[in-house]
């Protein structure tokens, strides 16, 4: 599970309140050059709320930490 940071919100529609989303996909390598200019970055499908979003660059998300026990949640 992640969450969008403000980029990443920009990101869902307007309707969509939700802030988690689910991982639906590998990481894929985006790759763009424009004028000698070269971009490579991470890419994910994310599902937040009742919307699949493609290609969201890694750098838009958070990582929500995972606690398998009650008593490590602080």
């Amino acid at each position: 599970m992640v969450a969008l940071n403000a980029f990443g919100r920009i990101l869902c529609v307007d309707t969509n309140a939700a802030k988690v989303g689910v991982i639906m996909s590998y990481p894929r390598n985006y790759y763009m050059s424009n004028d000698g200019d070269h971009l490579m970055y991470w890419v994910y499908d994310v599902f937040v709320g009742n919307e699949l979003i493609t290609d969201v660059p890694q750098d838009f998300m958070a990582r929500l930490a995972t606690h398998e026990d009650e008593k490590d949640i602080e």
